[in-house]
């Protein structure tokens, strides 16, 4: 075989990997909307509304705060904290909505998911506010002539 047939069936094989990966991403993220719209009934559920997307950026924020050179040296360490972020609230908001004899309540679910998103956005608020600028000012320098 010469150099181009091989190299265009590696490029063909990785345009394969790369739509499959995105076939399953979509998949997995239509999935966990269904399931958030229809665990709290409501079509317009989304992770902005319950606070999940708040205290995925929380994790970050205080990555950032508190060891800025890990996020700058691994970025697969923010990934990481803000999955965990997530899935810690989504199940803080379900032990909160649980009724004892009822189950899962979807008014409840809003309403717990409305205060910890505000209760997220002041917190992502003042931390930020009290963050050192100067390890990121050389950066910002660097976009802005």
């Amino acid at each position: 075989m010469d150099l181009k047939k091989i190299l265009c069936i590696n490029l063909l094989a990785i345009c394969f990997l790369v739509t499959g990966s995105d076939f399953h991403d979509g998949a997995g993220l239509a999935t966990s909307g269904c399931l958030l719209q229809s665990l709290s009934r409501n079509g317009l559920a989304d992770p902005g509304i319950l606070g999940i997307k708040v205290w995925a950026g929380i994790m970050v924020v205080l990555l950032y705060h508190y060891l800025p050179t890990i996020s700058v040296t691994n970025p697969s360490v923010t990934i990481i904290l803000s999955f965990i972020g997530a899935f810690l609230v989504a199940l803080l908001i379900c032990w909160l909505a649980t009724n004892k004899d009822k189950g899962l309540s979807s008014l409840k679910i809003i309403l717990m998911g409305i205060a910890i998103a505000v209760a997220g956005n002041v917190f992502i608020l003042v931390t930020s506010l009290r963050l050192n600028r100067a390890p990121y000012c050389k950066a910002s320098c660097r976009l802005i002539p």
